[in-house]
C-alpha cells in the first residue's frame, strides 16, 4: 500500500504536461486509476495483462516502479531470457524496494528447476521482513529444503522445526514430513516414527508417511505390527515399493516363527528385478528355505554367498552344515560346521557347531581328536560324560574295544547300561 501510494504521487509529479485545454489533470487521474488497477491485477496473479500496462507506464513516465513490476511479472511467469532485464534493473536501481521480491521469485524459479545451490544463495539475500507475510512459510520451507539438498542437514532440521511451530499453513505438513525423513535417514527410527505419524494426518503425505511408518516399526523390531498391517498395505502400495515391503513382511514372519508365511512373502520378491542378488539376499533366501525344510534350496542359496566369514556367514555355515546332514552329505557337513565353529560372533553357535564337527569327524573318520579339543575348550562335566559315552558306544559298534574301555574310563559315574557295556568291552578286549 505504501509503495503504491508513493508511486501515485510520483506519477502525478512526472506526468506529461498537456496544452492549456484542461486535459492534463484528467490524464494523470486516469493513469493513476489504471496503475491502481494493475496493482490489483498483479496481486491477484493476472501478470500477463498487468505486465503490458506496467511496461507502457514505464516508457511514458520513466518511473522505476512500473518497470520493476513489469520485470517482476516476467520473473513470476518465467518468461525466457528475463534474467538479462532483471540484472540490468537491479544494477541501475540497487535501492528499489522491489529487488527482494524479484530475488525471491527468481529463487523460486531456480528451486523448481532443482538448482538448489543457486536458489539457496539467493534466498540468503532475502529476509522474511522484505517479502509479503503470506510468503514467509514458503520462504522458510524452501530455504530449509535447499539447505537439506546442499548437505547442511542440521540447519535444515532446525528451520523445519521452526516452521512446524508456526501457525498452521500449507507448509506445516511438508515440514513434519521433512523432519521425519531426516530422522529416518539418520536411523533415529523412534523419532522418525513420531513425525511420520504426524505427517500422515495430511492427505498429501498419508501414503508415503504410512509406508515409512511400516519401515520404522520394522527397524524398531515391532514385527507384530508389520505382520498385522502388512497384507493391507501390500495391496495398496505402488509396484516399485512392493518388493521391499514384501521382504520386511517376510522377515517379520520368520522372526515370529511362521516360516510358511515368510516363504510366501519372500516368493513375492523373487524375479522382480534383473539385478543380481546380493549376498544378503542369498543369505535370507537360504534362511527361509532352511526354515521350511527345503534343504537342497538352502544349500544352493548359502553356497551362492560370496563369502561366509562375518556374523551372518557364521549362521549360514551352521545352517548349511545341518542342511548337508539332512541331505546325507556328511562329508560336506564336516567342513560347514568347522567353518561355523571357527567364528566367534555368536558363541552359542560356535560351541554347537564345534560339537557337530566333532561328532561327524568321529562318525566318519573315527577321529576322537576333535572331541578331545572340544572338551578342553568347552569343559562341562555333564556334557563331557555324554560325549565319552557316545564315543564308547561308537567304539563298541566299530569293534574298537580298547577305545571303548578308555572312553568309559573317563566317566566318573557309570549308569547300569554304561556299566554293562564297560564290562562287555573289557571282556571282548
Amino acid at each position: 500500500y505504501i509503495l503504491a501510494t508513493a508511486a501515485l504521487f510520483a506519477m502525478s509529479a512526472l506526468a506529461p504536461v498537456a496544452a492549456d485545454d484542461g486535459t492534463a489533470g484528467k490524464f494523470t487521474e486516469l493513469r493513476a486509476r489504471e496503475y491502481r488497477e494493475m496493482l490489483r491485477l498483479h496481486e491477484n496473479g493476472m501478470h500477463s495483462r498487468s505486465r503490458i500496462v506496467f511496461e507502457s507506464m514505464a516508457k511514458e513516465s520513466a518511473m522505476t516502479d512500473p518497470e520493476g513490476y513489469a520485470i517482476l511479472s516476467d520473473v513470476i511467469m518465467n518468461i525466457p531470457a528475463y534474467e538479462y532485464r532483471m540484472d540490468m534493473f537491479m544494477n541501475e536501481n540497487p535501492h528499489s524496494v522491489l529487488i527482494p521480491q524479484i530475488l525471491y521469485r527468481y529463487a523460486l524459479n531456480l528451486f523448481d528447476a532443482q538448482k538448489y545451490m543457486e536458489a539457496g544463495d539467493l534466498l540468503d539475500r532475502v529476509s522474511p521482513p522484505e517479502i509479503d507475510r503470506s510468503q514467509v512459510d514458503e520462504y522458510l520451507f524452501k530455504k530449509a529444503y535447499c539447505e537439506l539438498e546442499n548437505g547442511d542437514i542440521d540447519r535444515a532440521l532446525l528451520r523445519f522445526i521452526e516452521l512446524e511451530k508456526r501457525p498452521v499453513s500449507d507448509y506445516t505438513a511438508p515440514a513434519k514430513y521433512s523432519i521425519a525423513y531426516i530422522y529416518y535417514e539418520r536411523k533415529a527410527f523412534f523419532d522418525a516414527l513420531g513425525w511420520f505419524e504426524k505427517a500422515a494426518l495430511d492427505r498429501r503425505f498419508e501414503e508415503n508417511a504410512n509406508y515409512f511408518i511400516m519401515e520404522c516399526r520394522f527397524m524398531l523390531k515391532d514385527y507384530e505390527y508389520v505382520t498385522r498391517h502388512g497384507e493391507k498395505m501390500y495391496k495398496s502400495v505402488s509396484e516399485d515399493r512392493k518388493p521391499h515391503l514384501a521382504r520386511i513382511i517376510s522377515e517379520s514372519w520368520l522372526v515370529l516363527g511362521n516360516a510358511e508365511e515368510a516363504r510366501r512373502y519372500y516368493e513375492l520378491t523373487a524375479n522382480v528385478s534383473d539385478d543380481p542378488k546380493s549376498r544378503i539376499d542369498w543369505f535370507y533366501s537360504g534362511s527361509v528355505l532352511y526354515a521350511v525344510g527345503d534343504y537342497k534350496g538352502a544349500i544352493e542359496s548359502f553356497n551362492n554367498m560370496e563369502f561366509r566369514t562375518d556374523s551372518i556367514g557364521q549362521v549360514a555355515n551352521y545352517q548349511l552344515g545341518y542342511s548337508y546332514v539332512q541331505t546325507k552329505n556328511k562329508v560336506a557337513a564336516i567342513q560347514a560346521f568347522k567353518d561355523a565353529s571357527s567364528s566367534m560372533f555368536d558363541p552359542v553357535i560356535s560351541e554347537d557347531a564345534y560339537f557337530n564337527w566333532a561328532k561327524l569327524a568321529f562318525d566318519i573318520n573315527n577321529d576322537p581328536s576333535v572331541f578331545q579339543t572340544y572338551i578342553k575348550r568347552y569343559s562341562d562335566r555333564e556334557k563331557d560324560d555324554k560325549i565319552y559315552s557316545y564315543m564308547a558306544v561308537a567304539a563298541l559298534h566299530n569293534h574298537d574295544y580298547a577305545g571303548a574301555v578308555d572312553a568309559y574310563g573317563m566317566i566318573d559315574e557309570l549308569d547300569d547300561d554304561m556299566r554293562n557295556n564297560y564290562m562287555k568291552a573289557n571282556y571282548l578286549r
